[in-house]
């Protein structure tokens, strides 16, 4: 049984989300930075920073059209 995601726009099977959202990455975001690898912070202003630097991602994430719009998207975890 193939698993379909239902948006407001489209319907995509899971496999054909895991393309676009490959795609996309690949496009948009770059090679993964040693600060990203890890949550741990060594003081106030360095959190700062990483706070700061996560929301640019989700925001870059929500306006590629890849981001949970505060519903639970399973399938998200399927991009592995």
């Amino acid at each position: 049984m193939s698993q379909v995601l239902e948006t407001d726009e489209t319907t995509e099977t899971v496999e054909e989300f895991r393309l676009r959202a490959r795609a996309w990455i690949k496009a948009n975001l770059g090679p993964i930075q040693p600060e990203d690898l890890s949550q741990h912070c060594e003081n106030d202003a360095a959190e700062l920073v990483a706070v700061a630097r996560d929301r640019l991602l989700q925001r870059k994430l929500f306006d590629g059209g890849l981001q949970c719009r505060g519903e639970a998207q399973p399938h998200l975890a399927q991009l592995r």
